[in-house]
């Protein structure tokens, strides 16, 4: 199910959200008039965990992401995270491994595409085991670097899947409930 609906580039919670913890209670600790404080964490945990193909950050390093979208919500990219936000980013990705069996093969394939990176980024050429063999030989490397457009085209896939997955998941929600007395 779809917690947030995003609106002008501010994420506002549907009333799902509103019953579950702790959107609830960010809510509701939020006394302004137009819930600014509420509105501006709940645009954060969607731009930094979402992986609808509408989000223009999920395709930022996750450990980068959290920073660059702070900058963006927060007008602070070190902007410090208050418990209750980590919790509710938390909880959200939870949510999300829940609406789809493919976001945890998508979140995974992203960590282990960006450990090759980080490995082949730093590949020295001079490398040896002990014995003196070298300990990647030039024609790995260069199999390795052919294999990351496949990879990355996987990653696009799987993302894809996670994307419908999730609509699916909505569609399945409104589909089961009851319809209310004014829809009948």
């Amino acid at each position: 199910m779809t917690l947030f609906e995003v609106t002008n580039n501010r994420a506002f919670p549907t009333a799902h959200a509103l019953l579950i913890e702790p959107y609830k209670t960010i809510w509701e600790e939020d006394h302004s008039p137009h819930k600014d404080k509420a509105i501006k964490y709940f645009s954060y945990i969607e731009l930094v965990c979402s992986p609808k193909l509408s989000n223009p950050f999920f395709s930022t390093e996750e450990k980068d992401r959290p920073k660059v979208v702070a900058k963006e919500v927060f007008k602070d990219e070190n902007f410090l995270i208050p418990s209750e936000l980590m919790l509710a980013v938390i909880s959200f990705k939870d949510h999300l491994a829940m609406s789809s069996l493919s976001y945890n093969i998508l979140v995974d394939a992203e960590n282990g595409l960006q450990r090759l990176r980080e490995f082949l980024a730093g590949y020295d050429p001079g490398l040896k085991t002990p014995s003196g063999a070298l300990l990647l030989k030039p024609k790995e490397y260069i199999l390795a670097l052919k294999e990351l457009p496949t990879a990355l085209d996987k990653i696009r896939e799987a993302r894809t899947k996670v994307h419908q997955e999730l609509i699916e998941a909505d569609v399945r929600m409104r589909n089961q409930r009851e319809p209310n007395i004014f829809e009948q």
